[in-house]
């Protein structure tokens, strides 16, 4: 796998909004994923797929940032070594976070002839919503987010609700104060995500109180919180490590403070140093996610499920149901809250419970 200073990617899907129906979105979807895996026979000699160039476009932070950078670059590692993908057909370019340059190292990719960028990060929908302009032959993978419709870009998301749904389970059922909080900014998705904890909360423990506390610029509405009893907190927070810092100065006064963390979001989830203060991560499979659209580029297909019907955007949530989501229990809990926890993930995947709040 090949790193360089610099570089640039592009694509450009041909759009479908005239589709109006689900139906006509099915019926295109097989169509082509049909033409994708027919191997290529103008060449008599040999069926094998032609070779693919792969890029990666880094978020801010590059290699070593533990977080979602590591983690798809490592998971494009595991399928060269398996497929035994030579060097010159995997490039890692990274951004100074500014939108122009964002822009001019997907370009630079796409003249390069690289058929897949995979762009880390919502700040990269701007870039490729131009690049797909100029560039409408390349295929995009957008990661964890869904801001950017066309079928030639697959948007790779995680099921945030069930995430949030799982560890109100968890909270509910760990906290021995009868307390928990759910930690994040005061935006709109946020709230949506706090009821979708609070459902989970009132599935572990219907007599819990659960509290959303906004944390931006000042900490003291969660010392508040702390002082006040709460012992098991879901943080959503992704700009450093200020909460897990409270929760370990908690515990320090001979209170026990439980942090439920996401992984990799939060770039100190797994650290060996931040595991006595962690009772468990929600973690996203990045590995499954790149893996799919790695192997579809292989043999010239994409990612093309529905994300969202009524924007058109096209690519693969993944949940509990596809496990595209994991917990992972970093400290021992009772045996009654890991058997609340598999019912609940059981009624997620049947869709006997609701996630949304």
């Amino acid at each position: 796998m090949r790193y360089e200073k610099c570089g640039a990617y592009t694509v450009q899907p041909k759009r479908f909004n005239q589709m109006r129906t689900k139906l006509a979105r099915v019926l295109i979807s097989v169509t082509l994923l049909t033409f994708f895996f027919t191997p290529d026979r103008t060449n008599a000699a040999s069926t094998a797929p032609t070779p693919v160039k792969i890029a990666i476009a880094l978020e801010v932070g590059g290699l070593g940032d533990n977080s979602f950078n590591d983690a798809v670059v490592n998971a494009a590692r595991a399928v060269q070594k398996k497929y035994k993908i030579s060097d010159s057909y995997i490039r890692v370019v990274p951004t100074d976070g500014t939108p122009a340059d964002r822009f001019s190292r997907l370009k630079f990719l796409a003249k390069a002839g690289y058929g897949l960028i995979i762009a880390i990060g919502a700040d990269y929908a701007p870039a490729i919503k131009r690049a797909t302009i100029e560039f409408p032959d390349v295929q995009y993978a957008l990661v964890n987010s869904s801001a950017v419709a066309g079928m030639n870009v697959s948007c790779l998301v995680f099921a945030e609700a069930e995430a949030a749904f799982i560890a109100g389970v968890v909270a509910a059922t760990s906290s021995t104060t009868g307390k928990v909080a759910y930690v994040s900014d005061a935006s709109e998705s946020q709230l949506r995500l706090y009821k979708s904890f609070k459902l989970g909360a009132a599935f572990g423990n219907k007599n819990v109180l659960t509290t959303s506390v906004p944390f931006t610029d000042s900490a003291i509405n969660l010392k508040n919180a702390i002082a006040n009893g709460v012992d098991l907190i879901y943080s959503t927070r992704l700009v450093d490590g200020e909460v897990l810092n409270l929760v370990a100065k908690a515990n320090l006064k001979k209170r026990k403070v439980w942090l439920i963390a996401q992984s990799p979001d939060q770039y100190y989830a797994k650290l060996p140093t931040a595991k006595k203060e962690i009772l468990v991560t929600l973690d996203k499979r990045i590995d499954h996610a790149i893996t799919d659209v790695i192997m579809l580029a292989l043999t010239g297909g994409s990612i093309l499920g529905i994300v969202d019907e009524m924007e058109s955007i096209y690519g693969r949530a993944y949940n509990f149901s596809n496990s595209g989501l994991n917990l992972s229990y970093l400290n021992p809990v009772t045996a009654a809250t890991k058997t609340t926890v598999s019912r609940a993930i059981a009624q997620i995947k049947s869709g006997k419970v609701s996630t949304i709040g």
